[in-house]
């Protein structure tokens, strides 16, 4: 056995052995469309007293697809609805979560699920948070960096992965956001995602994010990275307007309207058949 599986299977076993204190210091847990617990499928808390919250799917083992490890991470969208169009929520905590739907779905050997800042943290923990990171901020270069540090910790003890990310909703315009800021990442699947934020304000008459990036931005680079982008035919919360400028794509890249969808419905019970549509069926 290989150097790398042998401390893949001991950081697994440590995870394993503190499982029952993770859950007992965890007050939220992600649940998925159904009200089912993250933790039902496998997951556990790597990393319970951080801001972002980490998810490792337990015994995964990474997949050598083409030589390469794989590590598939699923970024959770805005998280809980505003009180008022001006006011954010208290707690960023989204009730249920389509993505952990998602990634609960997800079949692949090596599964990650990454909260957005203070979102399944402590309400104690919540106080010291800004609540603009879920704001005008929640696309800004300080929470690019913070969901990139919680990746690194995941790897830096493991040899050269790939990864691929998948988002719904702003969880999938972080995802695009994060890619850009990679070299490391091979696919990008975004679902019901703005691309261009300023583009998807304007088709909702809101104020624009100007506190934070905009992955339409030239500067963005995205070019050498397969994409797909799926949208909801019916999806008035974002339209296929919000596509807007985006132009960080090349041959490698798919945009797909699927009929009959909104920016929740179905995404979860159909996600099976969308990987096969996406660029992850080519890892």
């Amino acid at each position: 056995m290989s150097t790398f599986f042998i401390r893949l299977t001991r950081y697994f076993g440590v995870l394993a052995c503190l499982l029952h204190l993770v859950s007992c210091a965890s007050t939220t847990v992600p649940q998925n469309h159904r009200g089912q617990s993250i933790h039902d499928f496998g997951f556990i808390a790597i990393n319970p007293n951080e801001i972002v919250q980490v998810y490792l799917k337990k015994q995964s083992v990474p997949s050598q697809a083409g030589g390469e490890l794989a590590l598939t991470i699923y970024i959770e969208g805005d998280g809980a609805n505003w009180v008022l169009q001006m006011v954010p929520p208290r707690n960023p905590t989204p009730r249920r979560s389509i993505v952990a739907s998602l990634a609960t779905q997800d079949r692949s050997p090596f599964i990650m699920y990454l909260a957005r800042p203070c979102q399944f943290i402590d309400i104690s923990q919540i106080k010291g948070c800004d609540p603009s990171m879920w704001a005008d901020r929640r696309f800004s270069s300080p929470v690019i960096q913070l969901s990139n540090d919680a990746i690194d910790k995941v790897l830096r003890d493991l040899p050269a992965v790939q990864l691929n990310l998948v988002g719904h909703s702003g969880g999938g315009t972080l995802a695009t956001l994060i890619a850009s800021t990679r070299n490391d990442v091979r696919c990008l699947v975004t679902l019901a995602s703005p691309l261009d934020i300023s583009a998807w304000a304007r088709s909702l008459s809101v104020a624009p994010l100007l506190l934070s990036k905009n992955p339409a931005d030239p500067n963005v680079q995205l070019k050498n990275i397969r994409q797909t982008h799926f949208f909801g035919e019916n999806d008035s919360i974002v339209t296929r307007e919000s596509i807007g400028n985006y132009r960080n794509f090349s041959e490698k890249t798919d945009f797909i309207v699927i009929p009959g969808f909104d920016h929740t419905k179905a995404w979860a019970d159909q996600w099976a058949i969308l990987q096969k549509k996406s660029c992850l069926a080519l890892n």
